[in-house]
């Protein structure tokens, strides 16, 4: 019971709308994971998902990811804006990793002036990670992936803190975080102000006879 989180149809009842989680509860509807059925982590993983609220007035890039940035430009990685038809590039890297649904979030953010995708090259000028921020709002954020062969380097964190970056600057005074199960790498940005917690439902139904 919930809708893809880019377009927000139902991104599954907010924990405050207790009626509808009861209705769906008495239904026979479990948090999807609960089930014999689940086969992996999707949607937040365990039928829980958050929204965060980032107050951009009081966003700043901590000294810790400015060091780590110098420290991956120093071993030859850099980062870069793309924008407009340039977003092409990085939407088939993204494709070719993450799949269908978040290379169209990156298509779309090359069709919006407000929008784009930092990306980070390592020295050989391959794509190792993108940020998208703006495709489907000037607000939101993301989606954001590392390379599985550069993860642990900080990537990612840099990436994170760039695209926001560029939302504040856009003139958004509340950024979100959309509909994520990555707690820990979000909890520590400065300025958040609010979480929004969904659930997402499953009924398992029986097979046909």
């Amino acid at each position: 019971v919930y809708g893809y989180a880019p377009w927000y149809l139902a991104p599954g009842p907010d924990v405050r709308y207790e009626d509808v989680v009861s209705v769906l509860r008495s239904s026979g509807y479990e948090l999807f994971g609960s089930s014999p059925s689940y086969l992996g982590e999707e949607g937040g993983g365990a039928g829980r998902a958050v929204d965060y609220l980032i107050d951009m007035e009081r966003f700043y890039i901590p000294q810790s990811v400015v060091v780590r940035r110098r420290v991956l430009e120093d071993r030859g990685y850099r980062f870069e804006d793309l924008s407009g038809p340039r977003v092409e590039e990085a939407a088939r890297w993204v494709e070719e990793r993450f799949g269908f649904v978040w290379a169209t979030e990156t298509r779309l953010s090359g069709r919006r002036m407000w929008a784009g995708v930092v990306v980070a090259r390592n020295p050989r000028g391959e794509i190792a990670g993108f940020a998208v921020y703006g495709a489907t709002a000037p607000f939101r954020f993301g989606p954001i992936g590392t390379d599985p062969a550069e993860r642990g380097k900080g990537i990612g964190t840099v990436l994170l803190y760039e695209a926001l970056q560029r939302i504040r600057l856009a003139g958004v005074r509340i950024g979100v975080i959309p509909w994520t199960g990555h707690l820990f790498f979000y909890a520590g940005v400065p300025g958040i102000c609010g979480v929004r917690k969904y659930l997402i439902f499953e009924k398992v139904l029986g097979s046909p006879s």
